[in-house]
C-alpha cells in the first residue's frame, strides 16, 4: 500500500514514496487520486492549528482476491445452505401436518353407522386443536341431525301405518262378505282414511 500527506492547500508532503513521484497525487481541490488500481481513504488532522491531511491507499488486488475467495466459498456454501433449508423445511412441515393426516385418515372411517367416534387430538399441536374442535363440532352437529332424521323418519312411519293399516283392514272384512257388505259405507270410510292419508303426505313434502 501507500501513504500521502497533504496540506489544505493539496501541497504533497511526506509519504511512502518521494514527494516528485507519489503513489498518490493530489489535486488542488485536495482530492487524492491514486496512481494505479488502488483504493483510497483519508482522515483529516490537525496539528499546530494547521489543517493536513492524511491518506492511504490499498491495492485492489487484495480486495479482488479476498472478494474470489469469498465468492468461491459462497458457490459451495449457498448450494449446500439450500439443500439444509429445504430438508429442515420439509421435515418441520411433515412433522406439523402429521396431526392433519392422522385426523383426515380417522375421518375417512366415520359413516353413518359410526357418527359418535371422534378424531384422536391427544398428540395435536396447538395450532391444530381448533380443527380439530370444528370438526368435532360438525360432527356433533350431523349426529344430532340424523338422530332426528330417524326420529322424523320413525314418527312418520308410525303415522303413515295407522290409516292403510285401517284401509286394508276395511277392504278386506268386506272382501269376505261382498254381498253383505255395505259397499258405500265402506268406500266413505276409506275415502276419510285417504284423506287423512293425503294430509299426512302433503305435511311430509312440507
Amino acid at each position: 500500500g501507500a501513504f500521502q500527506s497533504y496540506t489544505s492547500e493539496g501541497e504533497s508532503l511526506a509519504g511512502s514514496t518521494a514527494p516528485e513521484s507519489p503513489l498518490l497525487r493530489v489535486t488542488k481541490r485536495g482530492v487524492v487520486t491514486p496512481e494505479g488500481d488502488m483504493v483510497v481513504e483519508q482522515q483529516a488532522v490537525v496539528v499546530n492549528s494547521q489543517r493536513y491531511t492524511v491518506a492511504a491507499a490499498r491495492p485492489l488486488a487484495d480486495v479482488r482476491q479476498s472478494v474470489d475467495e469469498l465468492a468461491a466459498v459462497l458457490r459451495l456454501v449457498i448450494p449446500l445452505l439450500v439443500l439444509f433449508v429445504g430438508v429442515l423445511v420439509w421435515f418441520l412441515v411433515g412433522r406439523a401436518l402429521r396431526p392433519v393426516d392422522l385426523m383426515r385418515a380417522q375421518l375417512a372411517d366415520i359413516n353413518g353407522a359410526t357418527l359418535t367416534r371422534r378424531v384422536d387430538v391427544a398428540d395435536a399441536a396447538a395450532e391444530v386443536a381448533p380443527l380439530a374442535d370444528a370438526m368435532h363440532a360438525m360432527l356433533d352437529r350431523i349426529e344430532d341431525s340424523s338422530a332426528r332424521q330417524r326420529e322424523f323418519v320413525s314418527d312418520a312411519s308410525h303415522e303413515l301405518r295407522s290409516p292403510t293399516s285401517t284401509i286394508r283392514t276395511e277392504l278386506e272384512v268386506a272382501l269376505r262378505t261382498p254381498g253383505e257388505a255395505d259397499w258405500p259405507d265402506v268406500a266413505t270410510r276409506v275415502l276419510g282414511e285417504t284423506e287423512r292419508l293425503s294430509d299426512l303426505v302433503d305435511a311430509l313434502l312440507a
